[in-house]
């Protein structure tokens, strides 16, 4: 089985030229069965309670150009790791930045975001085990294509 995700969102205009978003998630627990391999057999891995958050705002600079804005939290559903036969866990912080061109009946939207973690993971063929030093950062950017009906 896989987890189960629920979240809830909202999107407010409090004034013309101004949205905000936020929505909030959580990822259920669940034990996961995989077949790791033919000898080895089965490998359960237990997930947590995770917890999700982002907010962003979008603000027109002109009626045809809005700037988009956002951030959010993404909590890792592994446990923390005992050893180094534990799975790693990784708890992500994030930003999100981008433009949107708005026509009569089309956006086009590019941005970009990036996302940081303290990796909870140990060194692999340590003589004593121990936690590892690792930071991960993921970027990356987007563009889209909206059509109105």
């Amino acid at each position: 089985p896989l987890p189960t995700d629920l979240s809830l969102g909202i999107a407010i205009r409090p004034r013309s030229g101004l949205e905000l978003v936020a929505d909030v998630g959580v990822q259920l627990p669940e034990t996961i069965t995989t077949l790791n391999n033919p000898v080895a057999g089965l490998v359960q891995q237990k997930l947590e309670l995770a917890p999700r958050v982002g907010i962003g705002a979008e603000l027109a600079v002109t009626e045809q150009v809005w700037v988009r804005l956002g951030g959010l939290y993404n909590q890792s559903a592994a446990p923390s790791p005992d050893s180094a036969d534990d799975t790693a866990r990784e708890t992500y912080l994030g930003v999100t930045g981008g433009l949107s061109f708005q026509g009569e009946r089309t956006a086009t939207s590019i941005g970009g975001f990036g996302l940081f973690s303290e990796s909870e993971v140990y060194v692999l063929g340590a003589a004593a085990p121990r936690r590892s030093n690792a930071h991960t950062r993921l970027y990356g950017g987007m563009l889209a294509f909206s059509y109105r009906l």
